[in-house]
């Protein structure tokens, strides 16, 4: 596979997925997202705050307190966080510079239909067939 990310990005959107699933005004305290999620306690937090500084989601303090998105899920897009998260820690890729054009032009032709499917995806996007997978996992459920 060519195009991968890194595990702290997938955490990045699995919370930022979570936070938009609760939908309501209640903040999410990142130890529960961490424990629902199976995520490791301080690495969420270290990438919750990383979302904070980068403006998608906000920190609600106090005992009922945690975080929430801090815009629509629908103008959060998923590419918008790869490229926070990736293009922070991420060194340039060897397979771009094979030195033979055939090989190089294929992987940016991949490269550029992979990012146009992260541009047309949004938190909302991801939300809908969350939802659609876990309607189905119910519906097929039988005892």
């Amino acid at each position: 596979m060519l195009f991968d990310i890194s595990k702290k990005t997938r955490y990045a959107i699995l919370a930022l997925l979570e936070l938009a699933i609760r939908s309501t005004t209640a903040p999410a305290n990142a130890r529960k997202l961490a424990l629902n999620n199976g995520l490791p306690v301080r690495f969420l937090e270290v990438i919750l705050n990383e979302l904070k500084q980068g403006g998608f989601v906000l920190s609600v303090r106090g005992k009922s307190g945690g975080y929430i998105l801090a815009r629509p899920a629908g103008e959060i897009g998923v590419a918008e966080v790869l490229n926070f998260f990736e293009t922070r820690s991420s060194e340039p890729s060897e397979l771009t510079d094979s030195g033979c054009f055939g090989i190089d032009s294929l992987i940016r032709q991949a490269n550029t239909a992979v990012s146009e499917i992260f541009a047309e995806c949004t938190l909302e996007t991801l939300v809908q067939r969350e939802m659609e997978h876990r309607n189905t996992i119910e519906t097929n459920y039988v005892i």
